[in-house]
């Protein structure tokens, strides 16, 4: 089953084994009026489907998909003359083959005005916990803003934000991607008004385990390159210049993304509830509750338990205090089986001394 949250084309591929004579159906369900469904380009071949997402960018863009009239481009920037004045800038080769001759991804800005593109991957799920690696160059005087996002039916998080020049090097970065039924990947990239931008992607991968990165060299990278020992992120210590060493942990007031927490997946879950980031379209946008997080009873295949955890936290000393705000109200429950303890904040707090104790 496939669903998009987004009005563009998107790519998905799947392998297939069939003894003996075989037909493909397409099966649509509508639930709501208005809307557009839609199927192109479709292609069958011999042999396995690459790893999903993974590409190296010497064949073209693989699966990934252009969302805005600015767009992510494949080749070279020193390929077009146009683009003469960035390419002190560019890269002297690509990261795959290491030659002037290689090609990669990437986002060229020598506009007054500042620019941006996005591009999104194909359709992918993940059965078990992953790692999505990819090698970034972006070198300049001003070179803008890239983020890294994950979005999934009803949300987006950010994972990864890097700003400001890198270096004249490829730069490998690894994020952790948790097991998830269906989701898409998007680079989202941001020039600076006035300036020659150009960012370049390459050798993108995903990967089923850890990262290769956190296993073998257990450190922290700052965005402004300051190593930090894995120990010490989550610790409520803020080390980073930008504090991205305590951004993904339980610190969260939700207005830019889930900072790190996550529904938990399981595919025996029959509630149809999950987590969702919204907005409170009945307070202003200065309120601090515009955004939040609220249980919501999702359409179509659901695997989400209303279950959310945050990353893995450093112990905690005598004095660290836990806060949050919480609102209940339910004349009628959003799904069935959907239970409240009548004195509220003692269940919260044995939820916690439980959870507590589990890791202890």
């Amino acid at each position: 089953e496939f669903s998009a949250p987004f009005d563009t084309w998107t790519g998905v591929r799947m392998s297939v084994l069939a003894a003996g004579v075989w037909q493909i159906e397409l099966k649509v369900v509508v639930e709501h009026n208005g809307g557009f469904i839609g199927i192109d380009d479709y292609i069958m071949g011999p042999g396995a489907c690459p790893d999903p997402v993974s590409c190296d960018f010497e064949d073209g863009i693989c699966l990934w998909q252009n969302l805005e009239t600015n767009k992510w481009t494949t080749g070279r920037v020193t390929d077009d003359p146009s683009q003469s004045p960035g390419f002190q800038y560019a890269p002297p080769y690509d990261h795959t083959s290491e030659t002037p001759y290689g090609h990669y991804l990437y986002f060229y800005d020598g506009k007054d005005d500042a620019s941006s593109a996005k591009i999104i991957s194909e359709t992918f799920t993940t059965e078990k916990d992953s790692c999505f690696s990819y090698w970034l160059h972006m070198f300049g005087d001003k070179v803008g803003k890239l983020q890294l996002l994950s979005l999934s039916a009803g949300e987006s998080a950010v994972m990864k934000t890097i700003e400001g020049s890198q270096g004249y090097e490829w730069q490998q970065f690894e994020i952790e991607i948790r097991e998830t039924y269906q989701q898409w990947l998007e680079f989202a990239v941001e020039g600076v008004a006035g300036h020659i931008n150009v960012v370049a992607l390459d050798d993108i991968e995903l990967y089923a385990g850890s990262c290769l990165d956190n296993s073998s060299l257990p450190d922290f990278r700052c965005n402004n390159g300051d190593i930090i020992p894995q120990n010490e992120i989550c610790d409520y210590i803020v080390q980073c210049v930008e504090s991205e060493d305590e951004k993904w942990c339980a610190d969260c007031n939700f207005s830019e993304d889930t900072c790190g927490w996550h529904n938990i997946d399981s595919s025996q879950d029959n509630t149809h509830l999950w987590w969702q980031r919204l907005q409170d379209a009945t307070v202003t946008q200065y309120d601090p509750h515009f955004y939040h997080m609220e249980v919501q009873e999702k359409e179509g295949p659901v695997i989400n338990q209303p279950r959310m955890l945050t990353n893995l936290l450093q112990p905690t000393h005598h004095s660290c205090v836990l806060k949050m705000d919480y609102e209940l109200f339910a004349s009628v429950a959003p799904g069935k089986g959907l239970c409240m303890p009548q004195n509220i904040e003692k269940y919260l707090l044995a939820v916690l001394r439980k959870k507590l104790y589990n890791f202890s």
